[in-house]
């Protein structure tokens, strides 16, 4: 094998390695991302629920919506505006509703479809595999924050 054949195998092999590279950064940058809008995503439905209680221990009942929870509540103009607007950090809607005695308020994630579980009756933090799922709910009820995990 000669000195040229010897450097075209070498800068292929340099190839190969710099588009792996890019390749892994490109990933771990979308993953990054994603996560950091979980977290965003928990922190709001974190700030919801608070805000919700708040409007019970004001008015001895639940709101009938997130607009009126937010309405009342002492936000900055810029705060009420973004959590008025009723959706998660992934631009799906919330889904709230409210009893007497009870509310829930859910993120149904990355994909916008509900996990099919029983919202009110749920009162244990959720983790492992389920918060690693981009598209698992996040919710919240009288219970505080159910599952928050990152999502």
């Amino acid at each position: 094998m000669g000195s040229d054949a010897i450097k075209r195998t070498l800068l292929r092999g340099g190839i190969v390695i710099a588009a792996a590279f890019i390749v892994f950064t490109a990933y771990i940058l979308v993953v990054n991302a994603l996560r950091l809008r979980q977290v965003r995503n928990c922190a709001d439905l974190q700030t919801l629920t608070f805000t919700v209680e708040a409007f019970h221990e004001k008015t001895g009942r639940y709101p009938h919506s997130i607009v009126e929870a937010v309405a009342a509540s002492g936000m900055a103009p810029q705060n009420k505006k973004y959590f008025s607007s009723s959706r998660d950090a992934w631009g799906n809607p919330y889904l709230y509703a409210q009893r007497a005695d009870a509310f829930i308020l859910v993120s149904y994630g990355r994909g916008g479809q509900p996990d099919g579980i029983d919202y009110w009756h749920q009162t244990v933090q959720e983790g492992g595999e389920l918060c690693r799922n981009l598209s698992a709910d996040i919710f919240a009820n009288r219970s505080g924050v159910v599952r928050c995990c990152g999502k």
